[in-house]
């Protein structure tokens, strides 16, 4: 079946667009929940290279009303599933939070663990419902040296 270059771009933007409207529908969800969790800030890193990439540490950071500082950074010590099994012990939030954290990433940078790859975080801002993806790419470069002549 032949498919005409317009009509394969075409089907590609909408697709995109589809992709980006569910997770609009997903961040407001997971942002809802991890707000009742008193979950202020997730951070997932991820990094890739060689053709494979995959999340590497989630952490969730709870809301501190303390005002002693020392104690408020150790209530920042919280990882991912201790801070989750709290509230919400099931699997499938977990897995629905590392696929959304994933489709993040890669939809912001498709392929970024092809040949040397790359690394990056997501960070998910609940009380704003924002999510940031900061990315950076692992480059190799080559510099040519004085010819020698034997």
């Amino acid at each position: 079946m032949d498919i005409e270059m317009s009509e394969f771009i075409t089907r590609m933007v909408k697709e995109e667009q589809e992709r980006r409207e569910e997770l609009s529908v997903q961040k407001v969800h997971i942002c809802n929940i991890l707000k009742v969790a008193g979950i202020d800030r997730v951070v997932a890193e991820y990094e890739g290279s060689g053709d494979s990439g995959n999340m590497q540490d989630i952490a969730c950071y709870k809301i501190s009303p303390v005002e002693d500082i020392a104690a408020a950074c150790a209530q920042m010590e919280d990882v991912f599933e201790n801070v989750l099994d709290e509230v919400y012990a099931h699997a499938p939030f977990r897995e629905d939070l590392y696929k959304y954290l994933w489709e993040c990433a890669y939809g912001a940078h498709p392929g970024f663990e092809i040949n040397e790859g790359g690394r990056g975080t997501v960070t998910i801002l609940v009380g704003s419902c924002r999510v940031i993806v900061e990315h950076w790419n692992y480059v190799t470069t080559e510099e040519q040296e004085n010819d020698v002549e034997y």
